[in-house]
C-alpha cells in the first residue's frame, strides 16, 4: 500500500537545501530535503536563555525535481494498525524513514512488533531522503517504559502509539512529552479521555501518560478537539473495540491526510464517515 499523500505528497516540489539545528539537549533535527554540494556555515545563536548551534548553507539554490516519499506520519497510523490486526500482513511501500523521524519503530518493536523494513535503492541522489517499504504482521505487544531521551523521535506518533499501548499487555510510561500538550490540541488530555471512554484504565501525568493495556476496549463516542492524529488514532483503536467508535470534530482529518477513510478501507479498517 503507497500511503503518499495524494493532494500533496505525490506532486513534484522544486526546492534545495538542509538544515539541521543541534540543541541544548544534543538532539539532532534533520527536518529538510537532503541535497548535495552545498557549502557549510557554522552558526551559534542563542535566545531567551537557550543555545542552539547548526550548520546553515551558503550555495546559490536552483530549481529540481525532488522525488517526496509517503509522509511516516500518516503511515504510522496503519503501522500501528497492521500491528494490531494484521492478516498475515501489511506492507507500506515507498515510506520516508530519516531515522529523526522514526522512532515509533523502535518503540513498537521494544513491545515485541513484527516489523520489517525493506530500503529503497536508486534514489536520484547521494543525499536524497531514506525510503523503504514496510512490512508489518500483527503481533503480541507488550508495554514498555518510553526514555525522555526517545520522546522527540515520536512526538507526533505518540497518540497512535497510546492506541497500540492501550492493545499490549502490561503497562506502558511516557514522561518528557509536555510538547503534547500544545500541539493542535492537548493530545495527553484528549487520549487519556478518549481512552477511558473505551475502558482503559490510564493516568494523565503533567508530562505524559500511564496505560494499562486491557485485553479489549468498548466503543464509545470519542470527542477528537479537532485535532486530526486523535481522530485518526481512535479510528485504529476501532479494530480492537467490542462496539462501534464515533469519533467527533474529523474535519482536519481532510486537510493532513487526504483519502484517510479510502486509505483505512483499503487496509481493511471499517471506517465511514457519518
Amino acid at each position: 500500500m503507497d500511503v503518499s499523500d495524494p493532494g500533496g505528497a505525490r506532486n513534484p516540489l522544486r526546492s534545495n537545501g538542509i538544515g539541521a539545528l543541534q540543541s541544548e539537549h544534543g538532539l539532532r533535527f534533520d527536518a529538510t530535503f537532503r541535497s548535495s554540494g552545498c557549502t557549510q556555515i557554522e552558526a551559534i545563536t542563542e535566545s531567551a536563555g537557550q543555545s542552539a548551534s547548526g550548520t546553515l548553507l551558503a550555495t546559490r539554490l536552483t530549481g529540481t525535481a525532488i522525488a517526496v516519499p509517503a509522509d511516516f506520519s500518516s503511515a504510522a497510523f496503519f503501522i500501528v494498525a497492521a500491528c494490531l490486526a494484521a492478516s498475515p500482513s501489511l506492507t507500506l511501500t515507498n515510506v520516508g524513514v530519516n531515522p529523526t523521524r522514526t522512532g515509533l519503530l523502535d518503540l513498537l518493536r521494544r513491545m515485541g512488533a513484527d516489523i520489517r523494513v525493506h530500503p529503497r535503492t536508486g534514489r536520484d541522489s547521494p543525499g536524497a531522503e531514506p525510503v523503504a517499504d514496510l512490512e508489518i504482521r500483527a503481533s503480541q505487544l507488550h508495554g514498555i517504559t518510553v526514555a525522555e531521551a526517545e520522546v522527540p523521535l515520536s512526538i507526533d506518533e505518540f497518540p497512535v502509539f497510546f492506541v497500540a499501548a492501550a492493545c499490549a499487555s502490561g503497562e506502558t510510561l511516557v514522561r518528557g512529552a509536555l510538547e503534547l500538550r500544545v500541539k493542535e490540541s492537548d493530545r495527553l488530555a484528549a487520549m487519556a479521555a478518549g481512552l477511558t471512554t473505551l475502558g482503559v484504565e490510564n493516568q494523565l501525568l503533567p508530562d505524559g501518560l500511564w496505560i494499562r493495556g486491557a485485553e479489549g476496549l468498548i466503543g464509545g463516542t470519542i470527542d477528537s478537539r479537532g485535532d486530526h492524529r486523535i481522530a485518526m488514532a481512535f479510528a485504529v483503536a476501532a479494530l480492537r473495540a467490542s462496539a462501534p467508535i464515533e469519533i467527533l470534530d474529523i474535519a482536519n482529518v481532510a486537510t493532513s491526510f487526504p483519502g484517510f477513510v479510502e486509505t483505512a478501507r483499503a487496509a481493511g479498517l471499517g471506517v465511514a464517515a457519518l
